[in-house]
Order: structure tokens, then sequence, then C-alpha cells
């Protein structure tokens, strides 16, 4: 269930930045906005399930078949996951899309690479703070 949850997280994201994408692009070309927006919205949805749903498919695999919590660090676990994810959610929004599939992993691949350093980064300054807090309420320099 936590995986489910993780996705749905960053789709949630994904797609409100959609909206005000949408909203955007409305205004800038004359487009009608709730149109606009709402198809943006759906497109950046369903990019976002592609890339995150099958991130999270590629990790839980290989975690379980392939033993990769046991030979690789967390960055690599992590970079690893996203860059197959991100290849394979980019194919299909390709293939979906413009039916180019080639396109969507050149497209989604360094996306979702960036999306991995920030999601490292970002774990490594809360891990850092909540050892200060720990660190300073028990005394210890």
């Amino acid at each position: 269930m936590e995986e489910f949850d993780r996705v749905s997280n960053r789709v949630t994201l994904v797609g409100g930045m959609g909206a005000i994408a949408g909203v955007a692009i409305g205004m800038y070309k004359g487009h009608p906005l709730p149109r606009t927006s709402g198809l943006t919205v759906v497109s950046c949805a369903l990019a976002g399930t592609a890339c995150f749903g099958a991130e999270r498919f590629v990790s839980l695999a290989g975690n379980r078949l392939l033993g990769l919590d046991r030979t690789l660090g967390h960055w690599e676990r992590t970079f690893f996951s996203h860059v197959v994810g991100g290849s394979i959610g980019g194919a299909l929004l390709g293939a979906l899309y413009m039916r180019r599939p080639i396109r969507g992993v050149v497209f989604f691949t360094p996306v979702m690479m960036v999306v991995a350093l920030g999601e490292v980064l970002f774990e490594d300054l809360k891990n850092d703070k909540l050892e200060s807090a720990m660190r300073n309420e028990s005394g210890l320099p």
C-alpha cells in the first residue's frame, strides 16, 4: 500500500503542476482556460502515472527478484529505478502520443534522473535535520 501512496503523491503533484501550466498556456494563447487546463492536467497525470508507476515497479522487482537492496547503495538503487522507470514510461508515452517510443525515452529519462537527484538530496537533508535535532535534544555536540 505504501507504494501506491508514493505513486499517487507524485502523480497529484505532477497534475497540480499541469493545472498551473495549462492555465498559463491558455492565457498566453487565448484558449478557453477550463478546457486547456483540464487537458493539460490529464496529460501530465498520465505521464506521471506511466513514469512513476514504472519506477515503483522496477524498484520492487529489482529489490525482490534481483536483490538490488543487498548489492547497491541507496543512491544507486534510486537512480537505477528512476532511469529504468523513466525509460519504460517514456517509451509508453512516446508510443502513445507520437508513435515514436525513442522520443519519449530521450525526454523522460533525464527528467526522471533529475527527480531521483531531488529525492535523494531531500532525503539526505531530512536525515541531517533529524540527526541534528536528536543531538540538540540529547545535549551532545
